[in-house]
């Protein structure tokens, strides 16, 4: 009852208000609210509380359009699919790769090197116990005055081979120096296969003409084996001859158990170091063409775990080394139309879908600000209808007073006075009707505007009132092919089957077989550093490299490979031809796009058929309700002209109570009814604009804030 009394209190405020809006101003004429269309707000509005007793259409709509959540959604989605066209664009964009790595593997040493490693120590093994042995027979036959030189071992093999002047790589890696030794012998002297220059034949017999003079020379420029006071002349060439080969195989037993023990022991683990660092540029054009320019820079190193670098002291033998490289490349799909029509697919549909969201924003704003227009009518026509409720329970209480007067004057019967009692009873009966269903209309406004309130009286009445003008309307051709433009659900079909066309020819286009080209050019360079030398003062100066080693993370090593070392021209070409079996992925991807593309144009036109008929069929009834609205308000007229004349008799006594009360109860009805009428009809006119597309008006399409205008004068007035 409370509830009720207030709804009553709020609707003589109303009334009140009505006067004061038309004295000192006029409805809004049109709502214009922007549309975040382009970018739609990251942050969510709270929901709108309700701090007014009455509300205006177009503040309704205004509401509408601010906080309804079907229309916060809607954006929503339009930001959803503006984040897929931005990711299905980025595989356009250029990207720049750096990968920098570290490379460390410890493994077991290979069979094969393991082989190599034992073979190294065996022959250095077998070199000093073979010359220890020569060296002792050179001394025993150096005491005993015998010219003879002595007998090999049988453990020691021999081949014919040149004795070479200069730097000897082998000796250097076997013994770990190099001491070089000329000697001009006949050709039955032989030497060593390890290349270490002796004399270990049986010299037995001396030509002395034979003898050239650069022999004596050719001795005096061996080693300093401290044997140059040996040979004094030509008649000592015989013993000087065994001395020296004494002083040799002496000195080639020191250095190759020297180099036996630089050795050292059997390595049992290789380990590999690498750096590398590579950076690349891709980039994908539209016309299905692709290109990479790369580059790298490399170091490694391979040596045994438990050994140095220098070669001399075990290590593995192999420079750090520094490759670089920089090349561009360049993909041709040479099928499928060059790639164009698969590249550009993603990011065509992904931009047809955004516009098709918008579009669909835009529908259902439309949507929202229909439910809200008829809410606002159902609300309007709650109140008109309580407010004749109300004058006609007043109507039926002034009766009840005159016909109390005039039983009073003995001139009606008392019966009439429980009739007249009956009426008022079932008015006010109606009157508690109406204001339930004016409580229901307030909130079902409210659910649609999207306020926020906590309890029935917080929910707003309406200011305005129908506007009691007919609007006159264009005829249905026109009216069709508004429709057929404006109707922004079907504009969204529309855009949505063009994206599923595109889907359609390139899932076709993928049907065709692959044929790519793949043309590689560059540049390429290689440094290899020097070895490092664990006792380098035992190398003569000119055998030392021209600059110091590098390390292999050494940044001297990569300046050196990328700007002191010989860049190297390369091109590569590749082609791919691909032949699938079946081809059951790409024609399974085609009939299902173009299934969607069939469903597409079949949804499409369904929907302008359906609208085609809501224009034909709502207009027709509009014109009916807009001549229900004339005939009614001409009727009402003559209601009231015999309700004054039969109240005028009444008080005269010339007519009954109850002829009163009837024609009191054909007018209220006739009113009531009018007021269902102007209802009907401006909910089809709301209707009839939703299904032409024009009930909301959208301007500025394609700016970052568009406008949604409505016009509230079509349908109600202060």
């Amino acid at each position: 009852m409370l509830a009720l009394e207030c709804v009553g209190n709020r609707v003589l405020l109303l009334s009140l208000s009505f006067i004061v809006t038309s004295v000192f101003g006029q409805a809004q004429e049109t709502v214009r609210v922007p549309t975040d269309a382009l970018q739609p707000p990251e942050e969510i509005l709270d929901p709108h509380r309700a701090n007014e007793n009455t509300i205006s259409m177009a503040d309704a709509v205004r509401i509408t359009l601010e906080h309804d959540p079907q229309i916060l959604l809607s954006k929503q989605d339009v930001s959803l699919a503006m984040a897929r066209f931005q990711e299905s664009s980025g595989i356009f964009d250029g990207r720049l790769q750096a990968a920098p790595s570290f490379r460390y593997e410890w493994a077991e040493m290979r069979p094969a090197v393991r082989q190599r490693e034992i073979d190294k120590r065996a022959q250095l093994d077998t070199v000093a116990t073979v010359f220890k042995e020569v060296r002792r027979e050179l001394k025993i036959a150096l005491e005993s005055d015998s010219l003879r030189g002595p007998r090999c071992p049988e453990s020691f093999e021999f081949v014919d081979a040149v004795l070479l002047d200069g730097l000897d790589e082998a000796e250097i890696d076997i013994i770990g120096v190099d001491r070089p030794l000329t000697i001009i012998v006949d050709d039955d002297i032989e030497s060593s296969i390890f290349e270490f220059e002796t004399i270990c034949a049986p010299i037995t017999e001396f030509s002395f003409p034979d003898i050239q003079v650069d022999f004596l020379e050719g001795i005096r420029n061996t080693l300093d084996l401290g044997i140059d006071d040996i040979i004094t002349d030509l008649s000592q060439f015989p013993r000087g001859t065994v001395a020296l080969s004494h002083a040799i195989a002496d000195a080639v037993t020191t250095r190759a158990r020297l180099g036996f023990l630089r050795l050292g022991l059997l390595p049992i683990d290789e380990i590999t170091k690498s750096i590398s660092i590579e950076a690349a540029f891709q980039k994908s054009l539209r016309n299905g063409i692709s290109f990479t320019i790369a580059g790298r820079l490399e170091s490694s190193q391979h040596n045994f775990r438990d050994k140095p670098l220098d070669p001399r002291f075990g290590g593995f033998g192999l420079q750090n080394n520094f490759p670089s490289f920089i090349s561009g490349q360049l993909d041709v799909p040479l099928q499928k139309g060059f790639g164009k029509i698969t590249a550009q697919a993603p990011e065509r549909v992904a931009e047809l879908s955004v516009n098709a969201e918008r579009e669909r924003m835009r529908h259902v704003i439309t949507e929202e600000v229909f439910r809200t227009v008829l809410s606002y009518l159902n609300l309007v026509a709650a109140q008109d209808t309580l407010s004749l409720l109300e004058e006609s329970a007043t109507r039926q209480q002034r009766f009840l007073d005159l016909a109390k007067q005039l039983i009073a004057a003995d001139e009606i019967p008392r019966s009439e006075l429980v009739r007249s009692l009956a009426r008022l009873a079932q008015v006010e009966s109606g009157v508690h009707s109406s204001r339930q269903s004016l409580i229901t209309s307030q909130l079902g406004l409210s659910e649609g505007m999207g306020l926020y309130v906590t309890n029935a009286s917080e929910a707003p009445l309406a200011s305005d009132q129908f506007s009691k003008k007919l609007v006159s309307l264009p005829g249905a051709e026109v009216l069709l092919r508004t429709s057929e433009v404006s109707r922004r659900d079907s504009r969204a079909l529309s855009i949505l089957r063009n994206a599923s066309r595109i889907l359609a020819e390139a899932s076709q286009n993928d049907l065709k077989r692959r044929l790519d080209l793949t043309v590689t050019v560059g540049m390429t360079t290689f440094h290899e550093s020097g070895f490092f030398r664990f006792l380098p003062d035992e190398l003569e100066k000119e055998d030392l490299p021209p600059e110091a080693p590098a390390h292999f993370y050494s940044p001297r090593g990569f300046t050196l490979s990328a700007f002191q070392s010989n860049w190297e021209p390369f091109i590569t070409g590749s082609i791919t031809f691909e032949l699938p079996f079946g081809n059951n992925v790409a024609q399974g991807r085609h009939f299902q796009d173009r299934s969607s593309l069939r469903s597409s144009d079949i949804q499409f036109g369904d929907l302008r058929r359906l609208i085609r008929d809501n224009v034909v069929d709502v207009s027709v009834r509009l014109e009916r309700a807009a001549e229900s609205v004339r005939h009614r308000r001409e009727s009402i007229g003559f209601y009231k002209q015999t309700l004054e004349a039969a109240q005028a008799r009444f008080e005269i006594n010339d007519i009954s109570l109850i002829d009163v009360l009837l024609t009191e109860e054909d007018l209220t009805q006739a009113q009531l009814q009018l007021v269902q009428d102007w209802r009907t009809y401006f909910s089809l006119l709301a209707r009839l604009k939703f299904e032409v597309g024009d009930l909301v008006i959208f301007q500025d399409l394609g700016l970052p804030v568009e406008n949604s205008e409505f016009r509230v004068v079509d349908f109600v007035a202060p």
